[in-house]
């Protein structure tokens, strides 16, 4: 597709750094796949943001399809270099994108919106919005990262998934200009990356606010095992307690299956 300028949401005077360079298609099968050809084809600077129209083989987390309408919804990833992130931090990637996401719900909107592990929005127990993260490691940093995030903005139809999925418009009752609100993302995932450099505590203990304590996961190495996450640690472990033996503990995430439901 030919890239155009995205006009409403240039303006340089309110976006910094994530946003400064944006490239907008009206189709693409996925923004992160742009993004990586982006990268391994030349050097796009810290912040460049690829935003689409519509996907059409858009993925979530663990390669799920993400289905959208044309013009109804946020697709966009923001390409960036956290080379002040150890690898063994990328989990505070995960609570700077999902927190920049609930943040931009609850200020647009009078809704409340939950995480979902580990970067599932949810509105009443319904999908929302996802993020599909990508990092490139090096032994002791990360190269670069691709950010993708997915927010159903103004589709009123979706397909039956085990999980119901719901948008801005069907929870607020709201009607949402798509490139005001594509702004209003750009300038907060903006401020919070700059707090991620700065006080990464502070989007953990904002991520644990917004994290959502009533879903049931298994555990990959023991599948009789479910657990409630009740926090994320500021070590990057997660704090679970199992109700069936009324225990907690900390455990890697990666040991953290997906929830029951999908």
């Amino acid at each position: 597709s030919k890239v155009r300028n995205y006009n409403a949401l240039n303006s340089k005077k309110d976006i910094k750094l994530i946003g400064s360079t944006i490239l907008h298609y009206k189709q693409t099968p996925s923004t992160n796949g742009l993004a990586n050809e982006l990268l391994s084809n030349s050097s796009p600077i810290e912040g460049t943001c690829i935003i689409a129209d519509y996907q059409s083989d858009g993925k979530g987390q663990y390669g799920r399809p993400w289905l959208g309408r044309p013009n109804q919804n946020i697709y966009l990833s923001v390409i960036l270099y956290p080379k002040f992130l150890h690898p063994t931090q990328a989990y505070l990637l995960h609570a700077f994108s999902a927190v920049s996401v609930s943040t931009l719900i609850k200020e647009q909107t009078s809704l409340l919106p939950t995480i979902k592990w580990p970067n599932d929005l949810l509105i009443q127990n319904k999908k929302v919005g996802g993020i599909l993260i990508q990092n490139a490691i090096k032994p002791h940093t990360i190269e670069h990262t691709i950010i993708g995030i997915g927010i159903n903005i103004l589709q009123k139809e979706f397909p039956d998934f085990n999980r119901p999925a719901t948008s801005l418009l069907l929870e607020s009752n709201q009607t949402i200009d798509i490139s005001e609100i594509t702004k209003k993302l750009l300038e907060i995932l903006d401020f919070n990356y700059k707090r991620l450099q700065l006080s990464p505590r502070a989007l953990i203990h904002q991520f644990n606010t917004d994290l959502d304590k009533t879903i049931p996961y298994k555990l990959s190495n023991d599948g009789n095992i479910t657990v409630y996450i009740r926090r994320l640690n500021n070590d990057g472990k997660l704090h679970v307690h199992n109700t069936l033996e009324n225990n907690t503990f900390n455990i890697a995430p990666e040991l953290i299956l997906t929830a029951h439901d999908g």
